[in-house]
């Protein structure tokens, strides 16, 4: 993508909407979650954004606390449709560093303000079997997470 051809990729993801409809087919824009990358998010218009049905921001280098600041920025470049943005925001952890793993544990309770986030995603998830930083093996963060995210139901 280019700030240049920005009539290129929305033509694409207006075609792909359109294609997707008669299939009901969800369409999902995946962009990069650094403050400094909200360029190729500026790219897409607000039409595009809001036929999307999820964004998923690779947000990798974030910890939790980054999480406000970062969707500060993503509020004040597109404030008309952030709200939407929002309710359909994926955001995602990196288990390619020991180090960062902990923090997703704490990513499916995340709240914007008191505003919920769509979903989180994991980067590497095979990097939690054998996971020296909790101490545990099997999964322990992902499986953490994901029983926070789907709770048990209870008849």
């Amino acid at each position: 993508m280019n700030s240049q051809y920005r009539e290129v990729p929305n033509a694409f993801m207006k075609k792909l909407r359109s294609e997707f409809d008669k299939d009901g087919r969800m369409l999902v824009a995946d962009i990069p979650g650094g403050i400094w990358w909200l360029s190729f998010y500026d790219m897409l218009d607000d039409d595009v954004v809001l036929s999307l049905n999820h964004l998923i921001w690779q947000t990798y280098e974030l910890n939790t606390n980054g999480f406000n600041e970062f969707f500060d920025a993503v509020k004040s470049h597109k404030p008309e449709v952030f709200e939407n943005v929002l309710a359909k925001s994926i955001i995602t952890a990196s288990f390619e560093e020991a180090s960062k793993m902990p923090y997703w544990q704490y990513m499916p309770d995340y709240k914007y303000y008191g505003s919920d986030v769509a979903g989180v995603g994991i980067y590497h998830i095979e990097y939690d079997f054998v996971n020296t930083a909790s101490g545990c093996t099997d999964y322990a963060y992902v499986r953490k997470g994901i029983s926070q995210m789907n709770p048990p139901v209870n008849y």
